[in-house]
């Protein structure tokens, strides 16, 4: 990245991605004091960073450009004698997740080949992220998980001798997929977990979905259920259309579902896959359901 910068003479840059309810906070910073990065916090849509990350769009600024009501860029072109500027959008997995800053303070001549090179950088810096944070949720999401196995254990013992006995190999699995996830890859840590939970516990598919955001929309991380790609998108929804997730979600607790017959028991969306049980554990991180995941037969 630093060579990038380089050889395109930039001085500054910063990565603000969207922290919730739509107010980007700075991820990473080059060339400017972390004590003024603290204080950097954008609405979407406001000042010409917010507008680039509502955008999608892409902007060049340059010093005599700036408008009145960009308190942002003046502090950031006067702190650093910036002369222009360069507004990426973070895009990862069809998503806008943030903005990137390049700063320069040479006169501002952002070539094609410039902006090119910046727009490459930043989707490659996109996708690190987003899937860092992925990853991070499922991590910090492990802790919790555990405690509420052993919980579920306990419940399971007077109701269900197999069900335990799954749900012990269901952890081990886990601990198995998040100890060995050296790829940092998020698919190459679900893969590993549900092909796991599909060979020690016998049962049909598995999938974990997880909140965008402060929304309660449940998106799946692929591999989900065994679905392609395109199928497996489809299962996004809203947990409030099943008053079954929604218990879940606010109880906290693991859940146990057999014989499903149809009705509104389960989202509209997951209909379509054929479940006669299913298994439903949330996944907490700071005392915050962050998703579910789900094992089904």
């Amino acid at each position: 990245m630093t060579g990038v910068l380089h050889r395109h003479h930039l001085t500054t840059c910063l990565l603000l991605t969207d922290a919730g309810d739509n107010l980007l906070q700075v991820e990473f910073s080059l060339g400017i004091s972390s004590t003024f990065v603290r204080t950097i916090s954008v609405p979407k849509g406001e000042g010409t960073i917010g507008v680039v990350f509502a955008s999608g769009l892409l902007r060049i600024v340059n010093a005599s450009e700036i408008g009145a009501g960009e308190a942002l860029l003046h502090q950031l072109f006067e702190r650093h004698r910036l002369e222009g500027c360069l507004i990426v959008p973070l895009k990862a997995e069809g998503r806008v997740i943030g903005a990137a800053f390049f700063g320069s303070q040479a006169p501002p001549a952002f070539s094609e080949r410039t902006v090119q090179d910046l727009s490459e950088l930043s989707d490659h810096l996109a996708l690190a992220l987003y899937n860092g944070r992925r990853v991070a949720d499922l991590e910090h999401s492990h802790k919790d998980l555990q405690a509420q196995v052993a919980a579920t254990v306990q419940e399971l013992s007077r109701t269900n001798a197999r069900l335990v006995q799954k749900v012990r190999e269901l952890k081990t699995v886990y601990d198995l997929a998040i100890a060995t996830a050296a790829s940092r890859r998020v698919e190459d840590i679900v893969r590993v977990m549900i092909g796991g939970v599909k060979e020690l516990i016998e049962v049909q598919a598995a999938a974990f979905f997880l909140f965008q955001g402060t929304s309660d929309t449940l998106e799946p991380i692929l591999p989900a259920f065994d679905l392609a790609a395109a199928a497996a998108q489809k299962l996004t929804g809203k947990a409030g259309e099943s008053p079954w997730l929604q218990q879940v979600i606010e109880t906290r607790e693991p859940k146990i579902l057999n014989w499903v017959e149809s009705g509104d028991i389960l989202p509209a969306s997951w209909k379509t896959i054929g479940i006669s049980s299913i298994l439903l554990l949330p996944l907490l991180q700071e005392d915050r359901v962050r998703g579910l995941f789900c094992v089904i037969n």
